[in-house]
């Protein structure tokens, strides 16, 4: 069973409507915050020449594969999970076994039905 999010209504709130008090919003925003400038350093240096910027894109970082950006990707997703009470270490699979039942959970009755009668056939886009 997973727990409910209880109070952590960022989780589920309209974009702009999340709380900022919550001290789980405010990790989740400081590492994507920190993700983000550490990424956006790598991508512009100071001092960089045009042709030294043309090979700086995300994919030629995501391929280089650097410690300091699976580190920074670790602590968004620690912070994440730890905001839906789920496990560290969860596999890919079992995160979307929650993100679906969560899903469903607020969908609409009939909404909800119809998407449990496919996740059991093994097919979404029917």
């Amino acid at each position: 069973m997973i727990p409910d999010l209880g109070p952590c209504a960022a989780l589920v709130s309209p974009p702009g409507k999340e709380p900022t008090d919550d001290p789980r919003v405010q990790t989740i925003a400081e590492a994507a915050k920190d993700l983000a400038e550490k990424r956006g350093r790598w991508l512009n240096p100071e001092g960089a020449t045009e042709a030294e910027l043309r090979k700086r894109t995300l994919t030629n970082l995501y391929n280089e594969h650097p410690t300091w950006l699976d580190l920074a990707h670790k602590r968004l997703d620690d912070a994440v999970l730890d905001a839906y009470a789920w496990p560290h270490g969860l596999p890919n699979e079992g995160i979307l076994e929650r993100l679906l039942e969560l899903n469903l959970k607020r969908a609409s009755p009939d909404v909800r039905q119809s998407e449990t009668r496919k996740a059991r056939r093994g097919s979404v886009d029917e």
